[in-house]
């Protein structure tokens, strides 16, 4: 018992020594100081909270920033507390306050600032001496500016990757706002050059909630051989949020086609109206993936079928047919429009002219299911209109001879009406 009791006051000997030589060899852990933090000279000033309201701040909306600094010190002191906003490190807001404190007593500070941009952004906030000699405390923080618009999707389609040397580019611009409100935007499409020339076209337009957008543009191009882009952005705030780059390639020469289609195009709003697109492939080899556009309707109000054909063969030919639904608002007027075809190896279009009239007055029309009714109940409207003439025509009689005569024609014409009825029920 003696050995075993020797050997645990050992153990726990050598345990405490190796606590001992521990506690006073390696270096001691706590929380992480900034070197702000680390190099205050004096305790006489603490911020002691930092509060911002609204809790969620939207942009180009008042921010108020409360800041609650106390004096520590066993005198007044006069104090300076400098506030600085920064987004992805520049300075966006930068306010200095200056105060004085008597001993044990604190102050409330609220400046205001009104965020100009979406996403996160950095507070600072630092408490010094007047003349900023003394650094007595400091707080960071990051918070985030929220838009009620967005978040948006951003597409563009263009009918084909390569057109001829001075050609024109159309492309289809497709923009899906997903959130509760709507606002102005804007689209800048940028078209870059071989050479390294830009060509730009910015417009501005209002994107109502929850809606899908679109936009044609017909973009003029360099006149030149080669590769080019074509970056659209869609800017919001003065900032571009989305972008999306295509590119394509300018021939000097380009596929044949034969292309069919009418010149001018009457219609009327608020009715369909058919035209068709009829295109041949008149060189030695196929032309794929072949997409019919038509530029300048309104959005929405055309409709192609097929809308796209896999492979043309040579000297083969395709139809394609176009409706048109335009909305009983359309002006009555002629419209610039564009119709050709896109595809991987070809490119062909023609301009045309869309006239429009004015809505056509409509008539009431009964529905066919009226007359139908009517039909089946006509007997029935024969024989209560029968009797009703009969009862104006009797009640007029004076003579009695007439009324007995009277009263065996209704009779006759009773009997009549029932076996009527009742053929009515066998056919049936």
């Amino acid at each position: 018992m003696m050995i075993l009791r020797e050997k645990i006051i050992i153990s726990m000997l050598v345990v405490l020594l190796i606590l001992l030589i521990t506690t006073f060899t390696l270096p001691i852990t706590g929380k992480f100081e900034s070197v702000a933090e680390v190099e205050k000279s004096d305790l006489s000033g603490e911020i002691l909270s930092v509060e911002h309201q609204p809790d969620v701040p939207k942009i180009f909306e008042r921010f108020a920033i409360t800041t609650v600094a106390r004096n520590n010190g066993k005198e007044k002191n006069n104090y300076l507390l400098s506030i600085q906003i920064a987004k992805d490190g520049q300075v966006k807001y930068n306010d200095e306050l200056t105060f004085s404190l008597l001993p044990d007593k604190s102050v409330s500070l609220s400046p205001d600032y009104n965020p100009e941009d979406v996403g996160e952004h950095q507070i600072v906030i630092r408490l010094y001496s007047m003349d900023k000699s003394k650094l007595y405390d400091e707080k960071i923080f990051n918070f985030i500016v929220w838009s009620d618009v967005g978040p948006f999707d951003l597409e563009v389609d263009m009918p084909s990757h390569i057109i001829g040397l001075g050609d024109s580019l159309p492309a289809t611009v497709i923009i899906k706002n997903v959130g509760i409100s709507g606002t102005d935007i804007g689209l800048n499409l940028e078209l870059r050059c071989t050479s390294g020339r830009i060509i730009t076209n910015d417009m501005y337009f209002l994107v109502e909630n929850s809606s899908y957008t679109k936009k044609e543009v017909i973009m003029s191009t360099c006149g030149e051989v080669g590769q080019h882009s074509l970056v659209t952005s869609l800017v919001l705030y003065n900032k571009s949020l989305l972008i999306s780059k295509n590119q394509f390639y300018v021939n000097e020469t380009m596929p044949k086609v034969l292309m069919n289609t009418q010149t001018l195009l009457k219609a009327k709003a608020g009715e369909r109206t058919n035209f068709s697109i009829e295109l041949t492939n008149p060189n030695n080899f196929d032309l794929i993936n072949i997409e019919p556009f038509v530029y300048g309707m309104p959005p929405d109000s055309l409709s192609i079928s097929p809308p796209r054909f896999n492979l043309l063969e040579p000297n083969e030919t395709v139809i394609f047919t176009a409706t048109t639904n335009l909305p009983e608002n359309t002006e009555a007027k002629d419209y610039g429009i564009t119709i050709g075809i896109g595809g991987d190896n070809v490119f062909y279009k023609n301009d045309a002219v869309l006239s429009v009239s004015g809505a056509a007055i409509k008539t009431f029309v009964p529905d066919p299911s009226v007359y139908n009714l009517l039909s089946s109940y006509r007997f029935v409207i024969a024989f209560v209109f029968a009797i009703i003439l009969l009862i104006y025509s009797y009640s007029t009689l004076s003579s009695y001879s007439n009324r007995v005569y009277l009263r065996m024609r209704i009779e006759n014409f009773r009997v009549s009406i029932r076996k009527l009825i009742d053929k009515i029920k066998m056919k049936y």
